[in-house]
């Protein structure tokens, strides 16, 4: 996906976003609820568009402070006066780390996916023309094409037929 300064680049991005968000429906003033909620919802963007589980993490941790910091008295400090936001805390926290972990999980589960999916075509190809092949010669070939194209590196078949010796090697459509 995006490598690692452009995910810290988006981090920041998107929980800059979330703290302008947060101080427009705090003008307006709107309930802590919503701007906690713009604040979730951009962790779980961070977490769906970066790779592994630290910059969900991260930003959950970030996010938390930022509400702190932005929108619960006394302003401007990490000092909490009302202990209700304990919980508020809290339950940002854990809801933002649960979000990252699930939604990593789902993008390693798609990249397998797509690695299956790689494997399946292969092993398809492999049998259609192994199945269309005639003679030893052109099964070799067919096979060191396919498989040189997967692992992509040079492939060599050995055939021993009736005490003779028949080699065939290449790479994908560079057969001998």
């Amino acid at each position: 996906m995006i490598k690692k300064y452009k995910s810290i680049e988006l981090t920041v991005v998107l929980l800059t976003i979330a703290s302008l968000i947060g101080i427009i429906f705090h003008e307006f003033k709107w309930s802590d609820t919503n701007i906690v909620l713009v604040y979730l919802l951009a962790v779980l963007m961070i977490a769906r568009l970066t790779e592994g589980y630290i910059y969900g993490i991260i930003a959950s941790i970030a996010a938390t402070f930022l509400f702190n910091y932005l929108f619960t008295a006394p302003y401007h400090t990490l000092l909490v006066y009302d202990s209700r936001y304990f919980v508020t805390f809290a339950v940002m926290f854990i809801t933002s780390i649960i979000t990252s972990a699930s939604t990593t999980k789902i993008q390693k589960s798609t990249e397998e996916s797509k690695n299956n999916e790689e494997q399946i075509k292969i092993l398809y190809q492999l049998t259609n023309h192994l199945s269309d092949s005639l003679n030893d010669r052109s099964l070799g070939k067919e096979v060191i094409k396919i498989l040189s194209t997967y692992f992509h590196c040079a492939i060599e078949i050995v055939f021993f037929i009736d005490d003779q010796n028949l080699s065939i090697k290449g790479m994908g459509n560079d057969i001998q």
